[in-house]
């Protein structure tokens, strides 16, 4: 293969390599957020803005469906509602099941409300910590990937503006750098298998994708070395276009990695569960005493929304999955790869100028030798 085709074919592969990033593969994540997104353009019944009433309330997908615990739950109600029902509030004066007869036992557990609604109040305080905090991960988890993906693309526009005008070459090869840090992050806080890396590693040179996809790394390393070659390319380079946005990128990622790799406090979610297992676990002792057999459908709507909000707060402390609630991590990183297939599209474009520069340097050259050799047969 010529220099020139070999030239195409690398890049042929590198567009491809991107394209196939950006499909990225039947991974998932951050659906929730991209519905929101799309039905905020979306106009209302009278032509105002529309407030996502259909969108958010008819939707099944993406709601928590904490279903072990909740069913659980659900048993122990039964439970509890049959045996209060059966054994406890007896038929009296041959009227079965009369409201104006209750025995000594009913009457007693009638004054658990006094408890319920002490052990309520300190269970709610808590899970309105438990889930600000979870929120607060969310966002920041949010704000610093969107940040690193910006300094990216501004580390990727400086050096197109640098190195355009007299190295295309070595520009597209710190831009594939540029997308393989991206999606080497994404790799680690998603916990990608083979495949993936092995998607990630057709943006490096041969060697280095070697080094990338070797087995004993972990993802973290991955991330660490992908920016320590991208550097020393920019230091014998002597270029320093890339140097302010890629101390940024640094500093993101260890607010990621930090995110990643820190969970809640036990002692929060351990005082949190413990306090909401004795109030969903005496509510159906009170709630019999007044609704009798309709305790368990009331038990059990109460049950599942205080187990889904504590399933939301789970899923969302970790906002860098492929849930339904996560970041949207591949539409982010997916708008650094158009910005990367621009700036590569700008080097493609310097590169062929500079071919076709060369070309017609030499048509001129071999123009005036002819007219050279012209003159002197007319002289002669």
């Amino acid at each position: 293969m010529s220099e020139a085709g070999g030239e195409q074919h690398l890049r042929s592969k590198t567009f491809r390599a991107l394209q196939t990033l950006k499909q990225h593969r039947g991974h998932a994540g951050g659906e929730g957020v991209l519905l929101q997104q799309e039905a905020q353009h979306k106009k209302g019944l009278f032509g105002g803005k529309q407030s996502h009433w259909w969108t958010l309330f008819m939707r099944l997908r993406g709601r928590p469906f904490p279903i072990w615990p909740w069913s659980i739950y659900i048993a122990y109600v039964a439970v509890v509602v049959v045996l209060c029902m059966y054994f406890w509030y007896k038929p009296a004066n041959g009227i079965p099941y009369s409201d104006d007869y209750t025995t000594r036992q009913m009457w007693q557990l009638s004054k658990t409300d006094s408890m319920i609604s002490f052990i309520g109040i300190a269970v709610f305080l808590l899970l309105g910590f438990r889930n600000t905090q979870a929120y607060m991960r969310w966002d920041r988890g949010n704000q610093e990937f969107r940040d690193m993906v910006g300094n990216l693309n501004e580390a990727g526009s400086g050096l197109a503006m640098e190195l355009l005008p007299g190295k295309p070459d070595v520009c597209r090869e710190l831009l594939w750098w540029l997308a393989t840090i991206a999606e080497s992050v994404k790799l680690a806080v998603r916990e990608a298998d083979a495949d993936d890396v092995a998607d990630v590693a057709t943006l490096l040179p041969p060697r280095q994708a070697e080094a990338f996809e070797q087995p004993g790394l972990t993802p973290q390393q991955r991330i660490w070395h992908v920016i320590y070659t991208f550097k020393g390319r920019c230091k014998l380079l002597d270029s320093k276009a890339a140097d302010r946005p890629l101390g940024y990128v640094a500093y993101n990622i260890g607010s990621i990695l930090r995110i990643y790799n820190t969970p809640m406090p036990f002692g929060y979610i351990a005082h949190l569960r413990i306090f909401l297992f004795f109030w969903l676990a005496c509510l159906p002792w009170y709630f019999v005493t007044q609704f009798r057999w309709h305790s368990f459908i009331w038990c059990s709507l109460i049950g599942y929304a205080v187990l889904g909000v504590e399933e939301v707060a789970t899923e969302v402390e970790q906002p860098f999955g492929t849930q339904f609630n996560d970041l949207p991590l591949d539409a982010i990183t997916g708008g650094l790869m158009d910005n990367l297939e621009l700036y590569l599209g700008y080097v493609h474009a310097a590169e062929a100028g500079s071919h076709a520069s060369v070309d017609e340097e030499g048509e001129q050259k071999s123009e005036g030798d002819d007219s050279l050799d012209k003159t002197g047969n007319e002289a002669v």
